[in-house]
């Protein structure tokens, strides 16, 4: 295995096998650190190898030092991942999701009853996911105000907000996702009963 210092000359010199160094030591455990943000192995893959991608296009790593090389790609890495999940963050745009009329015809006579079970299932997360969750969806604060308000990082909110809403997913995959979604449209509307 080259050392970091090896691999920052080559990657200043312009060769290639440099930045095929940095990818056989750094790739495997920088995908291990996207998928703790991003929990899908997949889009880890894909988001650590445009990473490497653009790193060598821009000439990233020019000016990095050797002994700084390691913290800069785990950063580098930890901040596209949490920009993804932003990006993709279901529950921010679920005021902005269009709903079939049929959905909504299909589901008007026992809508109530299911806002309420989602409602409930809100509810019974942990308690700093569930202050996590009112704050962003319901306060409309942004990720920093979040962290700042709980003494928490802004990687903690996320990642309290991406595990409750995999666990409302499963407790409500019997309606399907359009479904889903529809309900957390009903539910964030309804939400200042809480």
């Amino acid at each position: 295995m080259y050392s970091d210092e090896t691999i920052c000359l080559l990657i200043k010199r312009k060769e290639k096998n440099g930045m095929e160094y940095l990818f056989e030591k750094y790739y495997q455990s920088l995908v291990i650190w996207a998928d703790t943000f991003i929990h899908d192995v997949n889009a880890a893959e894909n988001l650590v190898q445009e990473f490497f991608i653009k790193l060598w296009e821009k000439s990233m790593l020019d000016h990095v030092q050797p002994m700084g090389l390691k913290n800069y790609l785990y950063v580098g890495v930890r901040n596209r991942a949490l920009n993804s999940l932003e990006k993709t963050d279901p529950l921010r745009r679920v005021g902005e999701v269009a709903i079939p009329v049929s959905v909504a015809e299909e589901y008007d006579d026992f809508k109530d009853e299911v806002v309420e079970k989602v409602r409930e299932a809100v509810e019974r997360l942990p308690e700093r996911s569930r202050e996590v969750i009112k704050s962003v969806y319901l306060e409309n604060l942004k990720y920093k105000e979040v962290a700042e308000k709980y003494g928490i990082s802004i990687a903690t909110v996320k990642t309290l907000l991406v595990n409750s809403l995999k666990t409302l997913r499963k407790e409500f995959a019997v309606y399907g996702e359009i479904f889903f979604l529809y309900f957390l449209k009903k539910v964030k509307k309804s939400f200042n009963r809480f």
